[in-house]
């Protein structure tokens, strides 16, 4: 407990708990987080003042790194939502909100650009295509090569390094005329 009220003591004037906590809450929260421990505790590793030194500067580093959080700190007036908060959908059924986002939403929430699935399809028939207008020997070594890098492929196939640059030399070539990724 008094290791508790000291260390709350130093830390209570961090920009983290300054505003959110006062110094009664904060020991509580320390006291709290080394009760829930307390059963690890195992005297043939060391004392136990390391012990609950160790499991109070875990817990101080838990909260600021919460306190951090948009979730937890939201700017002033804004207004945060749940995605597992339930909402009323169109038909009138009342549905989790991520039930009802779209790849839009997604995507604007990942700042990721989802790719078609039907876009994927017809480049990879495409350059299935391709891979069967080529010479014979080169067939095998490019549909290995969709998966696998160069030297994957010339250990797999025992094909020698010279063997391998001539074989994407012509490779290339051979894709370099295709416009296949053109939209």
């Amino acid at each position: 407990m008094n290791m508790a009220q000291r260390v709350a003591a130093r830390v209570q004037f961090r920009h983290e708990f300054k505003s959110s906590m006062d110094i009664a809450d904060l020991e509580q929260e320390l006291l709290l987080h080394v009760l829930e421990r307390v059963d690890q505790f195992d005297a043939s590793r060391g004392n136990h003042e390391a012990f609950v030194n160790l499991l109070i500067r875990n817990c101080i580093a838990r909260m600021c790194r919460e306190s951090r959080r948009l979730r937890f700190c939201p700017p002033q007036g804004a207004q945060l939502e749940s995605t597992d908060q339930m909402v009323q959908n169109e038909d009138g059924a009342f549905e989790e909100m991520f039930r009802s986002l779209g790849i839009a939403d997604k995507d604007r929430r990942t700042l990721g650009v989802t790719r078609n699935p039907i876009d994927d399809l017809e480049k990879a028939d495409a350059v299935e295509q391709r891979i069967r207008t080529l010479q014979r020997g080169y067939r095998q070594i490019a549909r290995r090569l969709k998966t696998s890098n160069q030297q994957e492929v010339a250990k797999s196939m025992g094909i020698s390094k010279r063997r391998m640059n001539e074989a994407m030399q012509v490779i290339r070539e051979h894709f370099g005329t295709a416009d296949l990724f053109q939209s």
